[in-house]
């Protein structure tokens, strides 16, 4: 649900990927984690 919004507002494309993304209301907080593709060379 929130990925593809991430995926936009923050201009994620290819090689990096948005692995998940933990959202704590309570503490303010929103963990946003990435990865790449295995063999990209930037």
């Amino acid at each position: 649900m929130y990925e593809d919004l991430f995926r936009k507002a923050l201009n994620i494309d290819d090689p990096w990927q948005l692995t998940n993304i933990d959202f704590n209301p309570d503490g303010k907080r929103i963990d946003i984690y990435l990865d790449f593709a295995h063999g990209c060379k930037f």
